[in-house]
């Protein structure tokens, strides 16, 4: 005797109390216009290696005058964001240094929230079992390398790879060397653990504003933001202002993974 199929049980609804997790957006719209380059896979975090630089209230007050003489000059229809406002919770690392308090490449207690940012690595992918690798190696990287002194020599326009973004910023000359070796050991370690070394010609600099209106976008140079004549007047004016208040010192090293912040003091 043949037994008849048995029916397929239908499985019961979800109630309202199942939340299921949000889903992250990569619209522009969201995001004063940025386009995610690569788009977010879940088990991948973004990283980059970075400093933090304090700025004197006299380099702080150059580069507001820069900020707001770009932001006249450009082309109505070209939107300037700033990035000279305080970064929220930049001052605290968010996640525990892998190494004891007492270790010279602990994390380091407040970073102050004005200041200024200089990246030495590309933006990085991580899966999740890198990342304490790559807190420990910045570690590494920092016990050998002490602190020195820089300052910030000239204006300068840049355009991220992609040409989707173009920035004004502000150069390092004097430092630029000491910079040059440590960020060869950032990329010895970064290479030791397969992730992209930083360029090989590196142009050291913080960005002070940035627009989506970009080499790619338009063809007439008059109507891009932070264009040659712009940036001729600001070297007229502001030039040697920059130059004599444009002193930092280079103490600490940063890297964020996802949302958080470790940071190393230079110890070597």
């Amino acid at each position: 005797m043949v037994e008849p199929p048995r029916k397929k049980r239908k499985l019961p609804s979800l109630d309202d109390s199942f939340d299921a997790p949000p889903r992250r957006s990569d619209s522009p719209d969201l995001h004063q216009g940025r386009k995610r380059t690569t788009p977010h896979v879940e088990g991948q975090w973004a990283a980059h290696v970075y400093l933090d630089l304090e700025p004197s209230a006299g380099l702080r007050r150059v580069l507001k005058k820069a900020h707001d003489a770009c932001t006249k000059a450009c082309p109505p229809e070209v939107t300037i964001h700033s990035l000279l406002d305080p970064r929220p919770n930049s001052s605290r690392p968010s996640t525990p240094s892998a190494f004891s308090p007492s270790d010279s490449s602990s994390t380091l207690a407040q970073t102050s929230e004005n200041a200024l940012h200089l990246s030495l690595s590309r933006p990085l992918l991580l899966q999740t079992n890198q990342r304490a690798d790559l807190r420990a190696g910045v570690a590494k990287v920092a016990g050998q390398v002490a602190g020195f002194a820089a300052r910030y020599a000239s204006f300068a326009v840049l355009e991220n790879d992609e040409k989707t973004r173009r920035f004004l910023g502000i150069e390092i000359g004097q430092g630029y060397d000491e910079m040059l070796a440590l960020v060869r050991k950032v990329d010895d370690m970064l290479a030791a653990h397969r992730l992209p070394t930083y360029y090989a010609e590196p142009r050291f600099h913080t960005s002070l504003a940035w627009s989506t209106t970009t080499t790619s976008t338009v063809k007439d140079a008059s109507s891009l933001p932070f264009s040659d004549a712009v940036l001729a007047d600001l070297e007229a004016v502001l030039g040697k202002q920059l130059r004599r208040e444009g002193e930092v010192w280079v103490g600490e090293l940063c890297v964020k993974i996802g949302k958080d912040v470790s940071r190393y003091r230079l110890s070597g």
